[in-house]
């Protein structure tokens, strides 16, 4: 009876001595079989632990920490095809990532392990000690149970997250941060890593991933560690249906392949088919390719030796309203939730929106926007602006009283506010030049110090209240927001902002302008207008509204919450167009619905 497999001599894997937890010097010799206890049983199970490799979790994903992954099936914005062999493939949900770590000095514990399928690593769902959930890049080494923090004094272990000026020099380091508050964006890739080479009084030498040496502020925060999943590049694809499965459509003809294959299979592969092409389903191919009923509506081609010319634009007739969809560049799609549009109402149901009733908080009712603006500003519109600067500056200058109680939903309307400013640069014609912003009802500076000063180079704050403006002076300091210079801290109402003509490229807008009056709306969008660069200036509008309903007065800060259709109509008033509008995405249900538009 042999004493050790035969298996085990021949790899030479040594046997493992349980009482102590190290492997025996003599194999020679067959052990002594003793009965299990506890302690036994936790040593086994920790050296298996130790030694096992990775289980991916295999459930279902969070709805709420995920969303649905828009592919275009290599298509361009035209309808035709850009990229071929693309398509199909399972239908995916993208995980939403913290990169950022904003969640500071809160332990964190990590439940499970998992595969995202719009990244190459591997995510970490955690759950903070206050019981939310969230998405990390998994290190190499990171397994459930494992405890994880971003603290200026946190360990370093992998998956912790700290400044660079307390983590030693010769650590191994993955997503960092280009420059302090904008979050990591530095080898987050499955296996990348960085290593901290030097550091002196300002900056940190590095040596990335793809061995360039660069430096960057102390000041910027990185997570300890190698990335996970670092075998992904040596994965061999397998078979074809792995590829489908991917979305990756076959490449190869049908007539190069076996018979068992494709039916065209066979021979020689140069000689033409010998029966007529059929799809490997059987049906008939390379015929016609479409019904006489079922014209060809879903690409928008340009005129014959049309080049970079543009189209005249195309009419869409729907009952009282235009949509005048952008000429030759973009085509409407169900699998977006955004519309590339400008919508503009006669005057006749204009004058309908504006008649529309409404109510205030205490449920007194009014007939019409005139009735409640005749009530409201018996007195002068200066009452009306003073109690709501009133009301903020007894409000508590952080995130947490700005959002009125709602501190837990600013990642995520950062993330919808950075989403929509990408769509402006990938989907309007002329896009702005990303240089120039006015961020016009400031407060804090929330919205420059998280959105602004990752996608422009000069800021400038518009804000009534002096206690949030002087908040944001401390925040929004150079070292903070470098290499983005904040140049202005102006301290006025919105509707008496009168802008330099041809300044910005963007002027954003968010929770300001329910705030004004009709009139000095309008006036105040018209003087914005003139306020943006020529040919590619746009303005950002960022409001709760009432998609269905009516307006609503809160009669604590002097706000009035409009419908969808009384913004558009005064938008028209003022002489813009809709360019782009688009829902905030993953907002809760019982809060008014928030949506941005683009207005030229």
């Amino acid at each position: 009876m042999r004493r050790y497999s035969p298996l085990i001599k021949r790899n030479r894997i040594p046997f493992i001595n349980f009482e102590t937890g190290a492997p025996k010097a003599d194999m020679s010799q067959p052990s002594v079989v003793t009965p299990f206890t506890q302690e036994k049983q936790r040593k086994i199970l920790k050296l298996v632990n130790e030694t096992a490799p990775l289980r991916l979790f295999r459930g279902r994903v969070i709805p709420q920490l995920s969303t649905f992954r828009f592919r275009g099936g290599g298509r361009l914005m035209t309808g035709q095809i850009g990229v071929f062999h693309r398509g199909g493939g399972h239908r995916q949900r993208l995980r939403l990532i913290d990169y950022k770590r904003g969640r500071k000095d809160i332990y964190a514990t990590v439940l499970r392990i998992e595969y995202c399928p719009g990244r190459t690593s591997f995510l970490a769902l955690i759950q903070y000690t206050d019981g939310v959930l969230s998405y990390i890049v998994a290190p190499e080494t990171l397994r459930p149970g494992d405890r994880v923090v971003a603290s200026e004094t946190a360990p370093i272990t992998p998956g912790n997250c700290l400044p660079l000026r307390n983590i030693p020099s010769g650590t191994i380091i993955h997503n960092l941060e280009p420059r302090p508050g904008a979050g990591g964006q530095i080898n987050r890739s499955a296996g990348c890593f960085a290593a901290i080479m030097s550091k002196d009084t300002q900056w940190a030498t590095i040596k990335l991933n793809s061995t360039e040496i660069k430096r960057f502020p102390l000041d910027c925060w990185a997570v300890v560690g190698q990335v996970g999943n670092a075998n992904f590049w040596a994965r061999a694809k397998g078979h074809c249906r792995v590829k489908r499965w991917l979305g990756w459509r076959p490449s190869v003809h049908g007539v190069a392949k076996n018979p068992v294959e494709h039916p065209h299979g066979g021979g020689t592969s140069h000689k033409g088919p010998k029966r007529n092409p059929v799809s490997p389903w059987g049906g008939l191919v390379l015929q016609k390719t479409r019904s006489r009923h079922k014209p060809r509506t879903n690409v928008i081609s340009p005129p014959s030796g049309a080049t970079t010319r543009c189209v005249s634009s195309i009419v869409w007739q729907l009952e009282d309203t235009c949509l005048f969809f952008l000429p030759f560049t973009y085509t409407p799609s169900r699998r977006l939730h955004l519309s590339i549009l400008a919508s503009s109402r006669t005057m006749s149901n204009s004058n309908n929106v504006m008649l529309e009733g409404g109510q205030d908080t205490d449920g007194h009712k009014f007939t019409s926007l005139q009735d409640m603006w005749s009530e409201k500003l018996s007195a002068g519109s200066d009452e009306w602006y003073g109690k709501a600067v009133s009301y903020w500056q007894n409000q508590p200058s952080s995130d947490d009283g700005v959002l009125q109680g709602f501190e837990g939903l600013s990642p995520t309307d950062v993330m919808g506010s950075l989403k929509f400013l990408d769509t402006i640069e990938r989907r309007v014609p002329n896009p702005p030049m990303f240089r120039t912003v006015a961020d016009c009802g400031a407060g804090i500076g929330r919205v420059s110090r998280e959105v602004l000063t990752q996608r422009f180079q000069t800021i400038d704050l518009v804000e009534p209240c002096a206690n949030l403006l002087e908040s944001a002076q401390k925040t929004l300091n150079p070292a903070a927001t470098a290499p983005c210079r904040v140049e202005r801290f102006l301290q006025m109402g919105v509707q008496d902002f009168n802008p330099e003509i041809g300044r910005y490229d963007v002027i954003w807008n968010q929770w300001c302008l329910l705030y004004l009056t009709d009139e000095d709306l309008v006036a105040y969008l018209k003087r914005c207008k003139a306020a943006l660069a020529p040919k590619d200036g746009v303005i950002v509008v960022k409001e709760n509204v009432v998609i269905e309903g009516k307006f609503v007065v809160d009669k604590d800060d002097k706000s009035i919450t409009r419908t969808d259709s009384q913004y558009k109509t005064l938008f028209a008033r003022a002489g813009l167009h809709l360019v782009l509008e688009m829902l905030q995405p993953h907002w809760p249900n019982d809060l008014f619905p928030v949506k941005m538009y683009c207005l030229r």
